[in-house]
């Protein structure tokens, strides 16, 4: 149930019953399959990093390049969010 909904600098702020604010935003299923393919490049990364499985020098090199990957590809994506927000 909705206590409150108004729009703020052009983003429409929604007030609950539960006292929490939620900010709506229209996202399309291509641009949510992005963002979950980049968290999933950004755990896989990490994970490798805390594994044993390859020797060190593999195993950090493979960590740090999908860590660093998953992590520059969430700063464009994450704009993209923001920018979308009604």
């Amino acid at each position: 149930m909705l206590i409150l909904k108004k729009r703020v600098f052009g983003v429409e702020l929604i007030k609950s019953n539960r006292g929490g604010i939620m900010i709506k935003t229209n996202l399309t299923l291509p641009q949510i399959s992005l963002i979950a393919m980049t968290r999933v490049v950004l755990g896989g990364g990490i994970a490798l990093l805390f594994s044993d499985r390859l020797s060190e020098s593999q195993r950090k090199a493979a960590g740090w390049a999908l860590f660093l990957t998953g992590a520059a590809t969430t700063i464009p994506l994450m704009k993209m969010v923001l920018n979308k927000r009604c």
